[in-house]
């Protein structure tokens, strides 16, 4: 059922409509139309002309429950017109649905028809020469004595300074001030231009576009219909051979740059045309929604403030692999773990517990985990100025993170990760229980710091300080040698990895090796031999998280890493960089 909307909607005797069924009272239509769209030409089935949507016309649906029918009722003025209808469910669901879409076609109807939107460059500058060109020749040829252009586009220029200012870390050999200024220009075009009647001009340009030969220039000269030259086109042009019926051959040609002429003399018609096809190729993969990219990474852009040992123990026995290249565990294992992070203070009207808490780089021993044998410790805390200046210990509140939602560890290797970056000030720490002391640990303990603290206040073993520095203790229990590829979820199939030195873009190194094998990242093939194939092997890359993890705890200063039992290192010569790390 098709709803039209009346224009114009002047009154309803100019119409000739007939309203069946009795009108309540004194009826003025001035008063309906008023309201905007008062008018709606419906079908044989609706009762009324008067608009769903009018002002003074409604219409009211009612469940009976004791019939289990709904009863539709009109309503003008507020008094009952016309007849009521009783629909059943499913006749009352496909009367809505029907109604719907009639509003919605009389919605489209009234928007792309009786509102149709401007046409694109309203703004446009209209430029005409003054005067008209004189010279009968110049009319001859042109067809004309006037000159006009039609321009519309905008150019937008966009800048930005960026300065950036390390006064603790030097992450380059470079001054630890760096200003950077950026501008970005974009403009789009098109001018429409005419030289008397036979001559026309287009351009169109848009640097956004993707591709170069999507822009446009096009000269166009259309002769007079006795003329032997009926048209010459010149820029962006197309050939068309009708009846062309090779199988091989194509009769349409787009994309294409350079002149064409179509002659006509008597019954013959020639078309003459010099061009090259304009293109360009780009490939680009698609897979299950996804697109594959290319980053490239520094290499001092390494994952910060994620992966942490628990203590150097974890950290000197972990580069350490059989000849298969799998982890050894280390000496001891964790138990249990608790990790906490720093918060600035305890916000207000919250339920969630937080606490009050020392970490310390080296805990005490602690008789018990009741605040009587804690408040020692905070006492002599706060009464020493040493204590408080020392990184090695700090006091704040913390909150206790959430296995799974915030971090995972890593039971016989003895590191936490969190999903998330700590912030620079944020203290982590963290209390645990080993299934035996670590070798040669004097004070024999299994745990370190308080593991289910009955009480507000705790003590920690801190993995991170606030604002950490080289000089830190702590500084080597954050990792350094893992690298985020700039998306997750890889797949092992299409994944690829290049280690490039940046002077030469060149990812073989001066002895003849592919910079991933000395790196150590390549070391057999995907068949099993130990022979490189210049394809990072999959242990060391994590295809979930999109992380690569070098063998070496600092890749670019290397320390080595054992492989079955046998020290190896890789052989960097000039690219050995410290500073990245210190």
């Amino acid at each position: 059922m098709v709803c039209i909307v009346a224009a114009p909607a002047l009154a309803l005797a100019q119409f000739g409509l007939t309203l069946k069924g009795t009108i309540p009272g004194e009826f003025d239509p001035e008063a309906d139309l008023r309201a905007p769209k008062p008018l709606c030409l419906y079908g044989s089935d609706s009762l009324a002309a008067l608009n769903h949507e009018a002002l003074l016309f409604r219409i009211e649906t009612e469940l009976d429950t004791s019939t289990g029918y709904y009863v539709s009722r009109r309503l003008l003025f507020g008094q009952p017109y016309g007849h009521e209808r009783v629909f059943t469910r499913e006749q009352y669901r496909d009367y809505t649905i029907e109604r719907q879409r009639r509003k919605r076609l009389a919605e489209k109807f009234e928007e792309g028809f009786l509102n149709p939107p401007e046409k694109e460059g309203g703004g446009a500058i209209e430029i005409q020469v003054p005067f008209r060109i004189k010279s009968k020749t110049f009319r001859r040829i042109f067809g004309g004595d006037r000159v006009g252009l039609r321009v519309t586009g905008n150019i937008s220029i966009d800048g930005s300074l960026r300065r950036e200012n390390s006064d603790q870390v030097i992450t380059t050999r470079t001054d630890q001030t760096n200003t950077n200024f950026k501008i970005d220009q974009t403009q789009q075009f098109h001018i429409v231009g005419k030289v008397g009647d036979k001559v026309s001009v287009e351009i169109d340009q848009n640097s956004e576009r993707v591709f170069d030969f999507e822009n446009s220039v096009r000269l166009e000269y259309q002769g007079e219909e006795d003329e032997v030259i009926q048209s010459i086109e010149a820029g962006n042009i197309s050939l068309t051979l009708p009846g062309t019926q090779l199988a091989t051959f194509s009769g349409q040609n787009k994309g294409l740059f350079g002149f064409k002429t179509l002659s006509k003399i008597g019954p013959l018609s020639f078309t003459a045309i010099a061009s090259l096809q304009k293109g360009e190729k780009n490939k680009k993969t698609f897979k299950a929604g996804s697109e594959q990219q290319t980053y490239e990474i520094d290499d001092l852009d390494y994952v910060k403030n994620q992966y942490f040992f628990l203590d150097y123990a974890f950290r000197d026995a972990y580069p350490r692999f059989t000849n298969n290249y799998e982890r050894i565990p280390a000496p001891v294992s964790i138990e249990r773990i608790e990790v906490y992070r720093s918060i600035p203070s305890i916000p207000a009207g919250t339920n969630q517990v937080f606490y009050e808490g020392i970490a310390y780089f080296d805990p005490p021993v602690l008789s018990g985990s009741s605040q009587d044998v804690l408040q020692p410790f905070f006492e002599e805390y706060e009464g020493s100025d040493s204590l408080q200046s020392e990184k090695t210990v700090d006091k704040a509140f913390f909150e206790r993170l959430t296995e799974g939602e915030d971090y995972s560890w890593q039971q016989n290797l003895g590191f936490i990760r969190l999903n998330y970056p700590a912030g620079d000030d944020q203290v982590i720490a963290v209390a645990f229980k080993l299934t035996t002391p670590f070798p040669g640990d004097p004070s024999g303990r299994t745990q370190w710091g308080v593991l289910d603290p009955t009480g507000t206040r705790i003590i920690l073993k801190m993995v991170k300080p606030r604002n950490p520095v080289p000089t830190d203790t702590t500084w080597n229990l954050s990792w350094k040698h893992v690298y985020w590829v700039g998306t997750t979820n890889l797949s092992p199939d299409d994944f690829d990895l290049k280690l490039i030195r940046v002077t030469d873009r060149k990812d073989v190194a001066p002895n003849g090796k592919s910079w991933l094998e000395v790196f150590g990242l390549d070391t057999r093939s995907r068949d099993g031999s130990t022979a490189p194939d210049g394809i990072i092997d999959p242990f060391f890359v994590d295809y979930g998280y999109g992380e690569i993890a070098f063998p070496d705890l600092r890749p670019f200063d290397p320390a080595g890493y054992e492989v079955g039992g046998e020290l190896k290192r890789s052989d960097l010569d000039t690219l050995v960089n410290p500073d990245i790390y210190d």
